[in-house]
Formats: structure tokens, C-alpha cells, sequence
């Protein structure tokens, strides 16, 4: 069971794909944490409405 897991992770691709995954994912929190702490949630939502499209184009 742990081979079905691991055996993609032998590709570089799929290596860069989980860091770059990783990364993404501790910049977001630490940047949505700051939102709601600051209360500026209007400039969540607006920097939700501007990455979407970013990632669509991407």
C-alpha cells in the first residue's frame, strides 16, 4: 500500500509539483490567517477573484 503512494514521487515533476504544492499551501494560510486577524475581508476577497484567474491562465 505505501508503494502505490510513493512510486509517483520517483518522477521530478511530480517531486517539483508537491513542493510547489507545499509552498502555496503555508503561503495562503499564513496570508489568510493575516486577513481575518486584520479584518480585511474585502481584500481577501479580492485577492481570491485576482489569483483564480492567474491559476486559469497558468
Amino acid at each position: 500500500m505505501i508503494d502505490l503512494l510513493t512510486t509517483p514521487l520517483a518522477y521530478p515533476f511530480m517531486q517539483r509539483g508537491l513542493i510547489a504544492a507545499l509552498l502555496v499551501g503555508i503561503v495562503c494560510a499564513v496570508v489568510g490567517v493575516y486577513i481575518v486577524l486584520r479584518g480585511m475581508a474585502f481584500l481577501g476577497d479580492a485577492l481570491a477573484h485576482t489569483i483564480l484567474p492567474g491559476i486559469a491562465v497558468g
